[in-house]
């Protein structure tokens, strides 16, 4: 069964990929599964910022 979930298509410099690579191994994942939990952390952050930025704008 195809996922309906969305696709997006990311390039890096070779030198990042790298990193990117070591990182992976050391966190026992693929690459696209790291970069799929720096995404989820990213938005959780930014989610975060925006109600607690809602929150003093009610003061």
């Amino acid at each position: 069964m195809a996922t309906q979930r969305p696709r997006t298509t990311i390039s890096f410099d070779p030198s990042d990929y790298k990193e990117l690579q070591q990182w992976a191994e050391e966190d026992f994942r693929s690459v696209p599964q790291l970069i799929h939990v720096i995404v989820k952390k990213a938005l959780i952050d930014r989610r975060g910022k925006s109600s607690s930025s809602t929150k003093q704008g009610d003061e």
